[in-house]
């Protein structure tokens, strides 16, 4: 894994063998890029794209989201603003 703070990308090679029936292998090499987000930006997103925030969650039991509690992960109740046609 190859990480830049400054762009928040995270690029990432994936090694891998598919084996058919009669042993044949096939050698694999996939290559991906992840960008991190934050709260703010996921937020931000939602806003200029007419979604609005009905909650945040910390976890799957929908306890409230806590920035020092430092969740693994966030859960977001959103709605559009307008109906997508």
């Amino acid at each position: 894994m190859d990480y830049d703070s400054a762009s928040r990308k995270c690029k990432f090679t994936i090694f891998y063998e598919l084996i058919d029936t009669k042993g044949k292998v096939e050698k694999h090499i996939f290559y991906y890029t992840l960008r991190y987000l934050y709260t703010d930006d996921i937020e931000f997103l939602m806003r200029l794209t007419g979604y609005t925030l009905n909650g945040k969650y910390g976890n799957y039991n929908l306890s409230p989201y806590n920035i020092d509690e430092k969740n693994e992960r966030v859960i977001y109740d959103i709605s559009c603003l307008e109906e997508i046609k």
